[in-house]
């Protein structure tokens, strides 16, 4: 992350206090990782357990011949 201001121009710049202004930074950095991740492509022969329960619910709903 790049810092091209100091916290306290940010500050001055749009009237936030500068303890905010840290405590946004601070909850942005520990939360990146959850905000930018990717789920893992499913290897061959592995279950969708969602698409599974879908289609079970699916399923049930259709009518019995």
């Amino acid at each position: 992350m790049q810092e091209r201001e100091s916290i306290s121009e940010i500050s001055k710049k749009y009237g936030i206090h500068p303890n905010m202004i840290s405590r946004w930074k601070k909850e942005f950095l520990d939360r990146a990782p959850e905000l930018f991740y990717k789920p893992r492509q499913e290897k061959k022969g592995e279950v969708d357990i969602e698409k599974l329960y879908a289609k079970i619910g699916q399923l049930q709903l259709e009518p019995e011949f």
